[in-house]
């Protein structure tokens, strides 16, 4: 999960082109406009990197995205909005990898419904046994 941000960071290093006379100030080859990096728009760049985070670590739980949105509501107080956000940025970046955690989600979920389907049959089994005594 952390290869996604660093494949990030190159992507965005790889892409922008430094202003060197421009004091705290970058330009990106994809527009000629500046872009200021004061103390308020770092903090919101660190909130959103701790916000990615979270995702992964509730990814590595193989957490759908509905849950991870209400944990991270519930536990961090963060805004759905927030996370929906990272999200999707993270899901732009890294189509592949987000195609085959979602294949795994659903086996995920198989599993599970397979594994309720046998105790499910296993109660039935021994009900019957008990009755036929």
């Amino acid at each position: 999960m952390s290869s996604i941000l660093a494949n990030s960071a190159k992507r965005k290093q790889d892409d922008a082109k430094v202003d060197e006379g421009g004091g705290g100030k970058r330009r990106t080859s994809e527009t000629s406009a500046t872009t200021d990096y004061s103390p308020k728009s770092q903090s919101k760049v660190e909130e959103l990197k701790t916000v990615k985070g979270y995702i992964e670590k509730c990814m590595e739980n193989y957490m759908t995205q509905a849950e991870i949105i209400a944990a991270l509501k519930h536990k961090k107080a963060i805004s759905p909005s927030i996370t929906c956000l990272v999200w999707s940025k993270l899901e732009e970046q890294n189509r592949e990898f987000f195609y085959s955690y979602n294949v795994r989600l659903r086996l995920k979920d198989q599993v599970s419904a397979f594994n309720y389907l046998v105790s499910q049959q296993e109660k039935l089994e021994k009900d019957r046994k008990i009755a036929t005594v």
